[in-house]
């Protein structure tokens, strides 16, 4: 798997938290992911790594405006360019290598962060406890307007971005190379290899990640929206966009 690093911060030995993100051609929706992770509060000790899969629009002059510029020396930080062809689980696996934190955390350009201090609660709980996995509540719809319009989601308990994995324990794994379904696979070897019951995972109880897959191209919106419902993905969706960055609480920790 080879790649290039444009951009790379100074560098500690280890971090409690890896947080890796694959972007393709992310320029036109990421801007929401990044004012919510440069909005965060913690006390350091979390690196972040931007992986850029075939990108030939203004992705990373938006990361460095964004937020290379704005966060200071809060986050490590690493950008790599490479391209696996369409493969997510490639570029994710790029990321895993060059990560140097205790656990890792796998999130979505077109998602956020629901609450300026997510961060720094996740960070505090992985410090203290230590588990093997932390299952993070998520909202995909905080006050019903998809649902009103879609119909309820459905359940994706084992994605990456609702996980925190110990690195210790996830990388004597891969994903592998599929185009759908390696996250959910990923959990289930970790969960297997690893001996863990799932009824013993430790899970927040706040939420913190805020899921919205607001691109008509996006696998899951096309999943969930099936038939009927679909028609007019990209109208509706934008319109629940700017719904939202109307929204005061929104507004309060930066996200628009």
């Amino acid at each position: 798997m080879s790649f290039e690093t444009l951009y790379e911060s100074a560098k500690e030995d280890r971090y409690t938290l890896s947080i890796i993100m694959p972007c393709h051609n992310s320029g036109s929706y990421i801007g929401t992911m990044l004012f919510s992770l440069a909005s965060q509060k913690f006390d350091g000790g979390v690196e972040i790594i931007f992986v850029l899969d075939d990108c030939s629009d203004d992705t990373l002059d938006r990361i460095k405006s964004d937020f290379i510029d704005k966060v200071g020396d809060r986050y490590a930080i690493t950008v790599l360019s490479m391209n696996s062809k369409g493969f997510v689980s490639v570029a994710r696996e790029v990321g895993r290598s060059v990560k140097r934190g205790d656990y890792e955390w796998h999130i979505d350009s077109d998602d956020y962060l629901i609450r300026p201090d997510a961060i720094y609660e996740i960070c505090n709980i992985l410090r203290v406890h230590e588990p093997p996995l932390l299952h993070l509540r998520y909202h995909s719809d905080i006050d019903g307007w998809l649902e009103d319009n879609y119909g309820s989601p459905g359940s994706f308990d084992t994605t990456l971005w609702s996980n925190v994995y110990k690195t210790a324990l996830s990388d004597k794994q891969s994903f592998g190379i599929a185009f759908v379904g390696e996250d959910s696979d990923f959990f289930g070897e970790f969960v297997k290899s690893n001996e863990i019951d799932t009824s013993d995972v430790l899970c927040t109880l706040d939420y913190y990640y805020y899921y919205t897959q607001l691109r008509s191209s996006s696998v899951s919106a096309l999943w969930w929206l099936q038939g009927a419902k679909r028609r007019g993905l990209t109208s509706r969706l934008a319109d629940y966009y700017a719904y939202l960055e109307g929204k005061e609480w929104l507004k309060s920790y930066g996200g628009k």
